[in-house]
């Protein structure tokens, strides 16, 4: 029998990829977060310097102390949210 092991990597990969193809409003994915890492996270923008005719994605960081950090890419839409296209993390 093969034994399975749930590292806590594992699960914080599963929650975050469960974000993408979402829509949030930055407020409501700062409570998002809070709620799973059980402290108060508040995403950076780091897309302010970006040109105009760059159609990259746009990117919020965090870092939640002794586990690592994390990118969340996104695109903004219409009715004043952000559509999660992708996430990145690296663990301690």
């Amino acid at each position: 029998m093969e034994s399975v092991f749930i590292t806590r990597e594992s699960i914080v990969v599963s929650f975050l990829e469960e974000l993408v193809h979402k829509r949030f409003t930055e407020k409501e994915l700062n409570k998002k977060l809070s709620r799973f890492f059980m402290q108060e996270i508040k995403v950076s923008d780091t897309t302010s310097g970006k040109c105009h005719d760059d159609l990259s994605d746009n990117t919020f960081i965090f870092e939640v102390e002794l586990l690592g950090d994390f990118d969340i890419y996104f695109l903004p839409t219409r009715e004043k949210k952000i559509y999660v296209t992708e996430v990145g993390y690296e663990f301690q």
